[in-house]
C-alpha cells in the first residue's frame, strides 16, 4: 500500500552441508572401526593358528616319545621318578607299575603344557612253566628245574610261589617265535657274540644304552635294580657269568658258562648248553630246538620257575599306549 515499506526477510541459516557432514563422517567412523575390527580379528586368527600350530607340533614330540623310546627305557623308574626323553622335549614321569605321563612344556613354543598318560601293556610270555624243549634235554647231575617258585630278590612269597603247570605242547612256542624276535629291544647283539653282562652306570644313572648291561637282580647296583633289558640275539651267543634280567632272545645257541644268574624268560630258537658252574634261571626256559639235536644242562645249574620276574620281564617287553585322554594343563 502507499506509504508503507515493503518487507525484507532475514536470510535463514542452512542445516543440509553440516547434517551430510556429520552424516559422512558417522559413516567413516563406522567404516574405520569395522576394518579396524577385522584388522584385530585378522590378528587376532592368525595368532590362533599358529597356537594350533605349535600345540600340535607339542603333541606331536608327545606322540614321537612314546612310539620311539622302548618301554624297557622307562620301566626303569621307580614310581613317581621322570626322566628327560631323547631329545630333551619330553619329559616322561611313572605314576605307578604300569602308567606313564609324557608330557611337554614350553619347550617347542606351546602356549601351555601338552600332557598325554600311556598305559603299559605286557604280552603274554607263557607257557608258565620252568623249561620246555622242542628237543631232547640231558640233565646232568645235580641240575635241577624246579617247577614253584622259590621267592628271593624283590619278588615276594606272594608274588612268586604258585603250583607248577603242567607241561603244554611247543605249539604255543613255536607260535610266539615270529613275535618274540621282532620285539623291540634295548640291546642287539651280533651273531657269535661272547661277554660277560652286568650292570653299568654313569652320571648317577644306570646306562640302559649298554649292551652289555642287562639289569641287575642282585640288587647289589641299585640303580640298575629296576631295568629289564630286551636282549636280542639274530644267532647263537656265548655267556661266561655275569648277570641280568628281563627278556633273552637267541634266534641260535645259547652257550652258558660261569657263575651265570638271569632273572626274566629266556627264549632260544637253537638249543641250550650250559656248563656245570652253578649257573641259575629263575623264570622260564623256552627252547625250539628245530634240529633236535639236544640241550645240555650241567651239573649245579638251576632252573627256577618264578611267576613275579616273568611278570617284571613282561612289563619291560610291553608295548606303550595312550590312554584316551588328553591334558590341556593351562599357560605356563
Amino acid at each position: 500500500m502507499p506509504g508503507e515499506t515493503e518487507g525484507v526477510s532475514a536470510p535463514r541459516g542452512g542445516f543440509a552441508l553440516p547434517f551430510v557432514l556429520l552424516v559422512l563422517a558417522m559413516v567413516g567412523l563406522v567404516a574405520w572401526a569395522g576394518w579396524a575390527g577385522g584388522w584385530v580379528d585378522v590378528r587376532a586368527g592368525r595368532a590362533a593358528i599358529r597356537a594350533v600350530g605349535r600345540s600340535f607340533r607339542a603333541e606331536q614330540e608327545v606322540v614321537d616319545a612314546l612310539a620311539n623310546v622302548p618301554p624297557a627305557r622307562v620301566a626303569v623308574l621307580p614310581n613317581g621318578s621322570s626322566m628327560v626323553a631323547p631329545g630333551g622335549v619330553v619329559v616322561v614321569r611313572r605314576l605307578n607299575d604300569r602308567v606313564f605321563l609324557y608330557d611337554i612344556l614350553g619347550r617347542v613354543g606351546a602356549p601351555g603344557e601338552v600332557a598325554m598318560l600311556a598305559r603299559l601293556e605286557p604280552p603274554s610270555l607263557g607257557p608258565w612253566v620252568a623249561f620246555v624243549s622242542g628237543g631232547p634235554v640231558r640233565l646232568r647231575p645235580g641240575a635241577v628245574v624246579l617247577g614253584p617258585a622259590t621267592p628271593g630278590g624283590r619278588c615276594s612269597a606272594a608274588d612268586s610261589a604258585g603250583a607248577y603247570p603242567p607241561l603244554p605242547t611247543l605249539q604255543g612256542v613255536a607260535a610266539r617265535a615270529p613275535a618274540f624276535l621282532g620285539v623291540r629291544a634295548t640291546a642287539t647283539l651280533a651273531p657269535g657274540s661272547v661277554l660277560t653282562p652286568g650292570p653299568t652306570v654313569s652320571s648317577r644313572a644306570c646306562r640302559t644304552a649298554d649292551p652289555a648291561n642287562w639289569g641287575d637282580p642282585t640288587g647289589s647296583v641299585p640303580l640298575c635294580a629296576s631295568y629289564h633289558a630286551i636282549v636280542v640275539v639274530p644267532g647263537g651267543v656265548t655267556v661266561v657269568g655275569g648277570v641280568g634280567q628281563g627278556v633273552l632272545i637267541v634266534g641260535g645257541d645259547l652257550r652258558v658258562s660261569g657263575r651265570f644268574r638271569f632273572d626274566g624268560l629266556v627264549f632260544v630258537g637253537g638249543r641250550v648248553v650250559i656248563g656245570g658252574t652253578g649257573a641259575v634261571i629263575r623264570g622260564s626256559i623256552q627252547v625250539l630246538d628245530t634240529r633236535g639235536i639236544g640241550s645240555d644242562l650241567g651239573g649245579g645249574t638251576r632252573i627256577v620257575y618264578s611267576a613275579c620276574t616273568l611278570r617284571n620281564a613282561a612289563l619291560a617287553a610291553g608295548t606303550m599306549g595312550p590312554i584316551p585322554h588328553r591334558a590341556w594343563l593351562g599357560p605356563q
